[in-house]
């Protein structure tokens, strides 16, 4: 971390900021990554059909998977910040994020990343009441 930080200050004059900056486990990243398909591999073997992170990751619905891959930023400070942010809103409305909270609580080994992806989609979402 401490390389690639000196690198981005002596390359590009950019540094990492802490706020913005997260450590993710392999699985995670694999899990996040919107390139990543749920393809098999064709470099598996046939006695290893099923990748490393996608036997020790909990199962995914396609919603779920969706939202994981789905990104919520946009630029606050850009000319069209309010539609962008209607936009956001109503793109998120598609997902029905109070269930799939209640499918993670629910149960026994939460995937992580779709627990922090759900809270921060909650913030867009107008009625929490459900």
């Amino acid at each position: 971390m401490i390389f690639l930080s000196e690198k981005l200050v002596i390359n590009q004059g950019l540094q990492l900021q802490k706020a913005k900056t997260r450590i993710m486990s392999s699985q995670e990243f694999i899990a996040t990554n919107p390139f990543t398909t749920t393809e098999t591999d064709d470099t598996l073997t046939e006695a290893d059909e099923t990748p490393p992170a996608a036997r020790d990751a909990p199962e995914l619905t396609e919603q779920s998977q969706n939202l994981l891959r789905f990104s919520m930023r946009f630029d606050r400070y850009s000319p069209t910040a309010r539609a962008d942010y209607e936009a956001l809103k109503a793109e998120i409305q598609k997902y029905d994020v109070i269930a799939l909270l209640k499918a993670e609580l629910s149960k026994s080994r939460v995937h992580i990343s779709l627990s922090r992806k759900i809270v921060s989609a909650i913030r867009y979402i107008d009625d929490v009441s459900r």
